[in-house]
């Protein structure tokens, strides 16, 4: 798992982010067996608007560590959330994340850079990058702007 094995790198970079950090993992994965660098906790499935909304804006770092993917919603609900994004440069997710300006992009499968970007966040003052992470998604994704792009389309 590259999300394990890059905390693991950035706390050899920063061994001071082995107090610092907690991993809360989401999803229907088996996660008792697993070995991480920082304390973890397995909240399993939750399909609850407002708890995820809550976890969303409790978390200080969003990372999606996906090989493949196309335009994810956990990437837009964390953005729309207020919280800086992690991941890697596949797919449609740099059209939401633009990179040390509302999270930080890593290179395509480079754990080493993932790891960069684990130490990068936990290090700068994110509230500029939380700030614009809501703003893209309010600025390019919007129900309004998604609308009249739309309309604009279809009149050309």
């Amino acid at each position: 798992m590259h999300l394990l094995k890059a905390i693991e790198k950035a706390t050899i970079k920063n061994p001071s982010l082995r107090n610092k950090l907690q991993l809360i993992l989401v999803g229907n994965a088996e996660h008792k067996d697993i070995h991480c660098a920082i304390d973890y906790i397995s909240i399993g499935y939750c399909n609850d608007a407002a708890t995820l909304k809550q976890y969303y804006q409790a978390a200080d770092i969003f990372c999606l560590p996906s090989f493949e993917d196309n335009l994810p919603n956990t990437v837009m609900e964390a953005l729309a959330c207020g919280t800086c994004v992690l991941a890697y440069d596949v797919g449609g997710v740099s059209d939401m994340v633009l990179h040390e300006y509302n999270g930080y992009l890593s290179k395509y499968k480079n754990m080493d850079d993932l790891a960069d970007g684990i130490v990068y966040l936990s290090e700068v003052d994110r509230t500029p990058l939380n700030e614009n992470a809501r703003q893209k998604v309010l600025d390019t994704f919007s129900n309004d702007v998604v609308v009249r792009r739309l309309i604009n389309l279809y009149q050309q």
